[in-house]
Order: structure tokens, then C-alpha cells, then sequence
């Protein structure tokens, strides 16, 4: 099993050495390594033997062979030709480990710090670049358009005065419906529902209530009691 993981490292190693992948500055340089792309390795999160839940995980997939696992990788060529390596044991101490809901997976603030160490090992490899190239975009010369006559404050005034308009008088057509209200009843406005529905409802033969009626909730009426009749009442009855 280790020749058989060996060979298969190796041949990672020799494949990502062709990709001639971005690495930090060695000792002696200051600037970045290699081209594109760059390659991120990360080790197997900590098992934890007891968590695990079927046969098969407890026979192949312990703590001890992943830990076989992490060791032909670090010692193997392949940590050489690496953008960057990062080490999850750090995140995944002893109270992250007793979270664990099978012994392999974690929760989520676990993988939100990995998430996090990527990120910085991005940053590293590309954010001096990437802010040099943005600052080199960047035309300090640059004026915005102007706005024209939108940014006039009077243009701007009509509007907020129809908008008071329509609040103070409870009408979303300009107060027009409000006006015309206010002319055909010679200022005797009346916004009741019984004076809106009230004559519908007797033009239909129908005796409308003095109050409103309540939304009705599962069949049941406003005391909570089973609907028992229409809350209307006809005239004939």
C-alpha cells in the first residue's frame, strides 16, 4: 500500500511540476516564482476514530492512515513544486473534534477558518499583483459625467410635493380622486366603510352592518365560536 501511494504521489508531483505552478520567493529571492497556475494543497482534516459510524471507515479510514497519508506527502517532492501547503490540524483541536457528527466531517466555523487560510494564501500569491494592476488603471484625472439637469434641486421639488400630495390625502392618484371627493359632497367627505359599501350592499338586497366585518380565521368568526351565518342579512328574512 505505501509503494502504491508513493507511486501515485509521484506522479502528481511530476504532473504539477509540468504546470510549472506560482510559488512564494525562495530564501535568497523577493519576487514570485513560476507562472501560472497555482496550486493550493491542503491535508486530510483530523479523524476521529470513535465518531466514525460504519465498518468500512473504521477499518480503512482511521486516524492512523490518513496520518500515513500526510506523511509520504510531506516528505515526497511534490511540497516543493506547491504554490502554497496549508495545515488544517491547527483548526480541528480537541473541542472541534468532539463536534464532529461522524468523525470525518466538521462544523461550519471549522471550514469557514480553512476557507479563510485559502483566501490569505491567495492574497499572497496575487494580491500585490492584482493591486498593482489596478492602480495602474486607475486614472487619477478621471471626472465623473455630470448629471445635467437632473441634478437641479427646483426639477426635483414637484415631485416631492406630489408625494406629500398623495400621503396626506390617502390618495395614489395625485389627490385628484380626493379632490373630486371633496366636490361632489361639497366638502362632507366621508372615507367610512359603510358609507363605500354600504350602498352596494342595499342595491343587492342586502342589509349592510354597521362595523366592518373581521377577517375570519379557520371558519371560525371573530369570537373565535364556529361561523354560524352569513354576516350579511337580506331584507326579506
Amino acid at each position: 500500500a505505501a509503494s502504491f501511494l508513493s507511486g501515485d504521489i509521484a506522479e502528481l508531483t511530476k504532473a504539477v511540476s509540468a504546470l510549472q505552478p506560482r510559488q512564494l520567493p525562495d530564501a535568497k529571492g523577493h519576487t514570485l516564482r513560476g507562472n501560472l497556475p497555482a496550486i493550493i494543497w491542503m491535508d486530510p482534516l483530523p479523524v476521529v476514530d470513535t465518531k466514525l459510524n460504519t465498518m468500512e471507515k473504521r477499518k480503512y479510514m482511521t486516524e492512523r492512515h490518513v496520518q500515513l497519508f500526510r506523511q509520504a506527502v510531506g516528505t515526497s517532492a511534490l511540497t516543493e513544486s506547491l504554490s502554497a501547503s496549508i495545515d488544517p490540524t491547527f483548526v480541528c483541536d480537541t473541542s472541534m473534534q468532539v463536534k464532529s457528527t461522524d468523525g470525518v466531517h466538521y462544523t461550519l466555523p471549522v471550514y469557514d477558518v480553512i476557507a479563510q487560510m485559502i483566501a490569505n494564501a491567495c492574497d499572497t500569491l496575487f494580491g500585490a499583483e492584482m493591486r498593482e494592476q489596478a492602480q495602474a488603471k486607475l486614472d487619477l484625472n478621471y471626472k465623473p459625467k455630470s448629471a445635467g439637469a437632473m441634478d437641479t434641486p427646483l426639477l426635483g421639488l414637484p415631485i416631492v410635493l406630489v408625494s406629500l400630495a398623495m400621503l396626506l390625502s390617502m390618495d395614489n392618484f395625485f389627490g385628484v380622486g380626493y379632490l373630486g371627493l371633496a366636490v361632489a359632497t361639497c366638502g362632507n367627505i366621508s372615507l367610512s366603510w359603510q358609507s363605500a359599501y354600504g350602498p352596494i350592499l342595499e342595491s343587492l338586497g342586502f342589509v349592510a352592518p354597521t362595523t366592518p366585518p373581521k377577517p375570519k380565521q379557520n371558519g371560525q368568526d371573530s369570537d373565535g365560536d364556529e361561523e354560524s351565518g352569513s354576516l350579511l342579512a337580506s331584507d326579506e328574512s
